[in-house]
């Protein structure tokens, strides 16, 4: 996935890592582009990495504790898939991010599908789980 430039270009998710590290997003951006890492940024800033990645994962984390509240996942899904998201933003967090793009409603590969195919929410934002959901008596419920 590293090299199909994952991105950090979501608006919200710029401004809630530009706040985490105490900085204006067209500063983060400006460093970003030169070429600076995410764990560079944090470094400098007294910003703990694992803060940071926290950060970028809040709302996967809330989305998928939504799934698994209305029967879309299990814990064990859930908690792969988030797993499997933090490994990946934690090798982003080392890696260049100077292909950033900052327009309004932009979301990066990571977000929407790119390489992974459904995305690093699992295809919960591309057309939902692949299996049906269930009521607690294991019976499909729509």
């Amino acid at each position: 996935m590293m090299g199909g430039g994952m991105q950090l270009n979501n608006q919200v998710t710029l401004k809630r890592v530009a706040d985490t590290l105490g900085m204006t997003e067209d500063d983060l951006t400006a460093q970003l582009k030169a070429g600076q890492t995410l764990d560079e940024i944090a470094l400098a800033k007294g910003v703990d990495s694992s803060k940071v990645v926290d950060t970028i994962l809040a709302p996967v984390n809330d989305m998928l504790q939504v799934g698994v509240k209305y029967g879309y996942l299990t814990d064990a899904q859930a908690k792969t898939m988030l797993d499997n998201a933090t490994q990946r933003v934690q090798q982003m967090m080392s890696k260049p991010l100077n292909n950033l793009g900052t327009g309004r409603g932009k979301v990066g590969p990571m977000m929407r599908g790119g390489r992974m195919g459904r995305g690093m929410m699992g295809g919960l934002l591309n057309g939902g789980p692949r299996t049906a959901p269930t009521t607690g008596n294991g019976t499909t419920s729509y």
